[in-house]
């Protein structure tokens, strides 16, 4: 009985110890997001998300809120087109919850009941499908896909460290674009 007490005691001492270390160190991000620039998974999926923090510090410290897309303006971004012309895209309004910074550290994105952060996410549905299908372009010689073009934005993170927020560049992707090559200059 004692030696299961004594178990307890030190496991409950070291637990304490690795949730105090994380309190002031990187983020600790779902497993999902380990690979990605940016992740979307709600704060309850990760170990450390320092939420209270934020919120405290908006308390004090609020920022401005961005104003929101309208429904049907996503709906317009959406539209599938007849043609085959085109690349066809998904755009998204999606809420960060973490990005990757200098360094390769994860920081958290600010978002609270105080104030929410949404960035425009573009997909291509076909990347890497040929796009001007209807166009003539000598297909021995030059090649059409559709391609992500990725653009930058800044995103307001906690810095744990300094216990402070600020902007952060991130590299979002913007659109879907139809890129030709020239296929004897590779």
């Amino acid at each position: 009985m004692k030696t299961l007490s004594i178990c307890l005691l030190v496991g409950t001492v070291v637990l304490q110890v690795n949730n105090t270390q994380g309190a002031n160190n990187n983020l600790i991000v779902p497993r999902n997001c380990a690979n990605k620039a940016m992740c979307f998974e709600n704060p309850s999926s990760y170990e450390n998300y320092p939420q209270k923090a934020i919120d405290a510090y908006l308390k004090h410290s609020p920022l401005p809120n961005s104003p929101d897309f309208e429904e049907d303006e996503m709906d317009k971004l959406n539209h599938e087109r007849e043609d085959e012309i085109n690349c066809s895209t998904e755009v998204q309004m999606l809420r960060p919850f973490s990005v990757k910074g200098e360094n390769n550290r994860w920081y958290p994105v600010v978002q609270s009941k105080f104030f929410t952060q949404r960035i425009r996410h573009v997909t291509c549905k076909n990347q890497g499908g040929q796009c001007m299908r209807n166009i003539f372009l000598q297909e021995d010689r030059f090649q059409a896909t559709c391609e992500t073009q990725v653009g930058e934005i800044d995103v307001y993170v906690f810095d744990e460290v300094s216990e402070k927020v600020k902007l952060l560049p991130v590299p979002v992707s913007t659109c879907c674009k139809c890129t030709i090559r020239d296929k004897t200059k590779d």
